[in-house]
């Protein structure tokens, strides 16, 4: 019950949750409407009473009907009341044998050019979150890789301790389509960013033969909406590399920010 609650917390009340970003997103709309000169009520009537049934809902009669606007309350709450029919979903979430950890490394020799080439890596990584080519990142992942954002300073496990992202290839995929879906009105405009990564080195080999790799980088991201100045996020990133042919995917991604205990507005974009 407390591994999953954990993941419950993670997935659904984190700064990164890919449910409350829209959310927050309309309370500041209403919130800043609600300190204008408009009328005090909200309405919804145009066009009431002109309605065609139809099976299986309602259709306007009328391009400008505010009917979609009135069935969003009976589709919202039976939504939040449908039960999940994938009970296979949270498999990856609840595996307690990944191994996140980066004590006991083997050391591993690691010549200029290869050096070279990890650098690279990472910096094409960036470059790909920074550009929103999101479907060409998630193809730098192994099938079973797991992404974390930490709550804690020197946090141990996503297991024992809530996360500010906790991701399998799944909620990836989810958050890659959330970003990408014209329906997201957190993302009405989009989220722009640009980074810079650094001091790439390697740390050795950890029991899977993957190979661990440490970087520091800084991010500004900014979106054009309510008068929001840019936000600076930096911290130190691990990855995990597992080797595929002549180059590498990720297992594992570590984002440890420096202010990673504090209160965070939305983060919805990758980091």
């Amino acid at each position: 019950m407390f591994k999953r609650s954990l993941m419950y917390a993670n997935v659904i009340n984190s700064p990164s949750s890919n449910v409350m970003a829209d959310d927050v997103e309309v309370y500041t709309r209403c919130q800043k409407g609600n300190l204008t000169n408009g009328g005090d009520w909200i309405s919804l009537h145009r066009y009431l009473g002109t309605d065609r049934v139809v099976p299986g809902g309602m259709i306007s009669t009328n391009g400008t009907s505010e009917l979609p606007m009135r069935n969003q309350f009976p589709r919202g709450n039976s939504t939040c009341l449908a039960r999940s029919e994938s009970p296979g979903r949270t498999t990856m979430l609840l595996d307690l044998d990944f191994d996140v950890s980066t004590d006991n490394l083997r050391a591993v020799e690691i010549s200029l050019d290869i050096h070279h080439r990890l650098q690279q890596f990472l910096f094409l990584e960036a470059r790909l979150l920074d550009e929103r080519r999101l479907t060409d990142w998630l193809e730098l992942w192994t099938e079973d890789g797991m992404y974390w954002i930490p709550q804690e300073h020197d946090q141990k496990s996503p297991f024992d301790h809530i996360s500010l992202a906790w991701e399998d290839k799944m909620l990836r995929e989810v958050r890659m389509r959330r970003l990408g879906n014209p329906r997201n009105w957190s993302q009405q405009p989009v989220t722009r960013t640009t980074r810079m990564v650094g001091n790439v080195s390697a740390a050795g080999m950890d029991g899977g033969d993957n190979l661990v790799l440490h970087s520091v980088f800084q991010m500004t991201e900014w979106r054009n909406a309510h008068n929001a100045q840019p936000r600076q996020l930096a911290g130190r990133i691990t990855h995990k590399l597992a080797p595929h042919g002549d180059s590498w995917r990720i297992h594992f991604k570590r984002v440890d920010l420096v202010n990673c205990d504090a209160v965070h507005e939305n983060l919805q974009v990758f980091i």
